[in-house]
């Protein structure tokens, strides 16, 4: 299985990354070489633009190391018969066209899942 936020913590220590975020933003959001995770949240939370800037940077990239990482498992020596991903954004990030099937799990009281098949 392969998460989405697993993939952002990642892309937001890449050097490339880092270095767009600091022309955006400034260096005060990077500590040892790495985005500030904690204060990218406190500006891109408190400002609708710096939010929608941040995920027009993340999101195809993340759509990208899905593809990739699905691409990986299929051509492995042993492939998987079933690939999951974890992508709480899905269909915010228009990424529900990647997959063949959706499950998704919600727990308010009780647990309910539903399945449903992408357009």
């Amino acid at each position: 299985m392969v998460s989405s936020d697993d993939i952002v913590h990642s892309l937001l220590r890449r050097s490339d990354m880092v270095e767009r975020i600091v022309a955006h933003f400034g260096a005060e959001l990077v500590r040892e070489g790495e985005t500030d995770r904690a204060a990218l949240a406190r500006v891109v939370f408190a400002d609708e633009a710096a939010l929608r800037w941040l995920e027009q940077l993340l999101h195809p990239a993340v759509k990208e190391a899905v593809g990739e990482w699905a691409l990986a498992q299929e051509q492995g020596s042993r492939p998987p018969a079933l690939l999951a991903a974890e992508v709480p954004l899905l269909f915010e990030t228009g990424m529900e066209d990647v997959f063949t099937y959706v499950l998704l799990v919600t727990r308010p009281t009780r647990c309910a899942v539903s399945v449903r098949k992408p357009r």
